[in-house]
């Protein structure tokens, strides 16, 4: 039934492109089966994932099958390869992170939110954007790392501002980051790294008060 539903959604990606403007892909994952709000998961997903913070960590499907359906919407459509961009809350966001980890030649950038790097080993073949948003009030997926009162899947998880940090010293950027707040909602502050190698642009987003899914 998961296998179904995770092709269903590969279909209506396919779909959405072609009635639009596809010279780019962005691929996505909601984080359903992981830290997300316990409404969500389902008893047939804490059953099948007991612990699905591990979901992205290891030889997971997804993160397999990931690149074979972007060669296979490349087969359909005219994407240009060069704008490839991954995309994810909560597990997706690690799955991103794996993706830009493991398959920069794939992956232009990432836009990720509450999640963490949760790979021990990071070292991507070329530059990658990353823009990382996360609430300071998270309890599933804690700011500054940590075991969370909320999660689901009881892992402690590192501190997510180092996924940052880790590709902004991977793509050789200017430090230190520069620290702006937005002039129209102060809760929204932002550290952004330039200068980076082929153009690239770190930036980490904190807000202020936000939880896990917000």
């Amino acid at each position: 039934e998961r296998a179904l539903r995770d092709d269903q959604r590969e279909r209506d990606l396919a779909d959405t492109l072609a009635r639009g403007d596809h010279d780019g892909v962005a691929l996505g994952e909601s984080g359903r089966c992981a830290e997300h709000d316990r409404r969500t998961v389902d008893r047939q997903d804490r059953a099948q994932q007991p612990e699905a913070g591990r979901m992205v960590v290891g030889d997971d499907r997804r993160g397999q099958r990931a690149p074979a359906v972007v060669d296979d919407l490349a087969d359909e459509l005219p994407i240009d390869r060069d704008r490839v961009f991954f995309a994810g809350h909560s597990n997706g966001a690690m799955m991103s992170y794996r993706m830009a980890c493991d398959r920069a030649d794939l992956v232009r950038g990432i836009g990720v939110q509450s999640g963490a790097l949760m790979t021990s080993s990071c070292t991507p073949s070329a530059s990658v954007s990353v823009l990382h948003i996360h609430g300071t009030a998270d309890d599933n997926v804690p700011f500054n790392g940590g075991l969370g009162g909320s999660s689901i899947s009881r892992t402690t998880y590192p501190d997510p501002k180092v996924a940052t940090a880790t590709f902004a010293d991977h793509d050789g950027c200017d430090q230190p980051p520069a620290a702006t707040v937005d002039p129209d909602n102060p809760d929204v502050s932002s550290r952004t790294w330039t200068g980076c190698r082929s153009g690239s642009t770190v930036r980490f987003t904190a807000v202020t008060g936000a939880t896990h899914a917000w």
